[in-house]
């Protein structure tokens, strides 16, 4: 199985995770500060179908590389469970640059396209539902090399 694949079936087996995790309150009980967990997204559905570009730029070597240093501060923030700096580091153009690639890299290697869209799926699903900045890290890092594999099969990097 190639490593994309794998990636791609990974990020769906955490949501599948955090999704049929036994979450939730009662309130009845005073004091209980337990939070439902976030919405379940189906990644496989949001990801089979091309997503659109957010902007008319091309994607270069430049914005390409701006959005993979971006992805590493996405990680290194949440590592250290910095959520607001790792979410302004996501937010932006790294996580512009994952929609206005997808067109082109879909075209080229929709399974790359599906694993890229499935792991920028994953962290925002982490920043939405306040979860595990664990996970945002290690996904910011897939994203990472996603986002590499992407410039290679585009021509932008050797």
């Amino acid at each position: 199985m190639r490593p994309r694949r794998l990636s791609f079936l990974a990020a769906l087996l955490l949501v599948i995770g955090f999704s049929s995790a036994a979450c939730g309150s009662n309130d009845n009980e005073p004091g209980d500060t337990t939070a439902p967990a976030g919405p379940t997204i189906d990644i496989a559905g949001i990801c089979s179908q091309p997503i659109p570009a957010l902007t008319a730029e091309p994607v270069t070597e430049a914005r390409l590389q701006a959005a993979i240093d971006k992805m590493g501060e996405v990680k290194t923030a949440a590592e250290a469970g910095d959520r607001a700096t790792a979410n302004a580091a996501f937010a932006g153009g790294a996580h512009t640059v994952t929609h206005d690639i997808d067109p082109p890299l879909r075209a080229a290697d929709p399974l790359l396209a599906q694993d890229l869209c499935a792991s920028i799926v994953v962290i925002e699903q982490e920043f939405g539902a306040n979860g595990d900045m664990r996970a945002v890290a290690e996904e910011a890092d897939t994203a990472a090399g996603l986002l590499e594999e992407s410039g290679l099969v585009l021509g932008l990097f050797d």
